[in-house]
């Protein structure tokens, strides 16, 4: 509880402290990546006659992935008030 009350005094006192608004502007660049691992079981139900068949109704499967991506932009601040 004393934490919470020393971030909100924290917070009051930079929101005290601000006399001018945010100039905003430039150019940004940004990386993200994550993956993921896992395992998949599977048991299908099928008509007797697709089993004899030779068709396989269970499977154990390895899941995993990556992803990669960028941001680029531009902020511009016009000063509208929006």
């Amino acid at each position: 509880m004393k934490q919470l009350g020393f971030a909100a005094l924290m917070l009051l006192a930079t929101i005290m402290g601000s006399k001018s608004p945010a100039m905003a502007g430039g150019f940004y660049v940004g990386i993200n990546g994550g993956g993921g691992l896992g395992l998949s079981s599977q048991t299908l139900t099928v008509d007797p006659l697709v089993t004899a068949l030779g068709v396989s109704t269970t499977g154990n499967y390895e899941i995993r992935g990556a992803l990669l991506g960028a941001t680029l932009g531009y902020n511009y601040q016009t000063g509208l008030g929006f």
